[in-house]
């Protein structure tokens, strides 16, 4: 349309960026200077549209990663792949690491919320999906881990509620070893190999 144009018609650039009343918004116009452009423009799609610049990985994948290399480190990252424990149709849960063979599972669990409410609700969400994998009979509550990141702080409103939930977690039989306890991760995973 640009080229088609004659000077003396409409000026097709300013009348694409000026401001209206609609959802979108435009600012100023810029110069950017490029020497690629097509990568310029795919750079500008992913932070405007899809924007990359929001995603950061949350605290549970970081815990996932350095558990995925401790694994690793140990030769038996083999023995625990990103599943799901149960069966489609009935009741299935998704999970990190999951041995399907011996039916066992562990699963990093962080327990660093900035409340109590969300805290409990996080750790009684896990329980109550794993009592559930239990009564149809696709785990046993031993057979699972919860590698778990306690409340940055040992005392007040946050740890009281840490320790309630993780009571209620182990009084199932559920294992919880704290995260940092990379020698009890290993010696759990080592019993499915």
């Amino acid at each position: 349309m640009l080229k088609n144009a004659g000077l003396t018609e409409i000026n097709l650039y300013e009348d694409l960026i000026c401001p209206r009343e609609d959802i979108i918004q435009y600012s100023k116009n810029r110069v950017l200077f490029s020497t690629d452009v097509a990568k310029t423009v795919d750079d500008l799609f992913e932070h405007y549209v899809k924007h990359r610049f929001a995603y950061k990985k949350d605290y549970e994948e970081k815990m996932q990663s350095r558990i995925r290399a401790l694994l690793k480190q140990s030769q038996i990252e083999k023995a625990f792949r990103q599943g799901s424990l149960g069966e489609q149709g009935k009741y299935k849960v998704p999970l990190p690491f999951v041995n399907t063979n011996k039916k066992a599972g562990i699963k990093p669990i962080h327990f660093r919320h900035p409340d109590s409410n969300k805290l409990i609700e996080h750790g009684l969400t896990w329980l109550m999906k794993i009592q559930q994998l239990k009564r149809y009979g696709f785990i046993e509550f031993d057979d699972l881990l919860f590698a778990y990141n306690p409340p940055k702080s040992e005392d007040g409103i946050l740890f009281d509620a840490f320790n309630d939930v993780k009571v209620q977690i182990e009084n199932t039989g559920i294992r919880m070893i704290s995260f940092e306890r990379d020698d009890e991760i290993i010696d759990f995973a080592r019993h499915y190999i």
